[in-house]
């Protein structure tokens, strides 16, 4: 049968419980020693995919690619605009036709 962790006055249970599992472990037992966290390096800042776009929208736009036809519009991107820019009006357009999926909350009329 379970041991019945008990709580003294004041005590949480999650303190209770720290106190219950210390109870069955050697003295000085510690799954990682103080101030270790067991992974120094942390969480990697970005993923290398994370750079292969960033790399890609920072290139300039060949000029086929300037002019975009939206409906019966037809908008040319300023000379030395990005693959950003490109991306980013593009979503804005489709967020102003009103498609829900157009990926960018920031460019959504009110």
């Amino acid at each position: 049968m379970a041991d019945i962790v008990r709580r003294s006055v004041g005590e949480t249970v999650r303190e209770a419980n720290r106190r219950w599992i210390r109870s069955y472990q050697p003295e000085g037992a510690h799954s990682f020693p103080p101030g270790n966290n067991a992974n120094p390096g942390g969480r990697p800042k970005r993923k290398p995919i994370t750079e292969a776009y960033q790399i890609r929208l920072d290139e300039k736009l060949p000029g086929a690619l300037r002019k975009v036809r939206v409906g019966r519009a037809t908008v040319t991107l300023p000379e030395g605009a990005t693959f950003l820019d490109w991306v980013s009006r593009g979503q804005c357009i489709e967020a102003g036709l009103g498609k829900p999926r157009s990926g960018s909350r920031d460019c959504r009329p009110p």
